[in-house]
């Protein structure tokens, strides 16, 4: 392979790699701030969702779920991940009052 087609590749890569970060980057912004900061916070802690879930006294699937924004966590479940990872409901919903 010349010089100038393992150029093209390279940008063509690059343009690609660019993309997959803007579409991971606006499925992130489509998310609610519950579903990041939950993700977030377990991996802080080196969790798997299974063992979250055990935690929680929830399946893998609604961890999962939560995490994708695509099932809402009762109240109860959420009073649990807040005293878990000991953070504020406020600051898990992303609730930032200036007064």
């Amino acid at each position: 392979m010349n010089k100038k087609a393992k150029q093209k590749i390279d940008k063509l890569k690059k343009e690609i790699e660019d993309k997959r970060a803007e579409i991971v980057e606006v499925k992130e912004n489509n998310l609610s701030v519950l579903a990041i900061r939950l993700k977030q916070e377990r991996k802080k802690l080196g969790l798997s969702q299974e063992m979250l879930g055990k935690i929680l006294e929830v399946s893998r699937m609604s961890i999962s779920n939560y995490e994708l924004d695509c099932q809402a966590m009762s109240l109860e479940t959420l009073k649990t991940v807040c005293i878990y990872f000991k953070v504020s409901a406020d600051e898990m919903l992303g609730l930032d009052y200036e007064r």
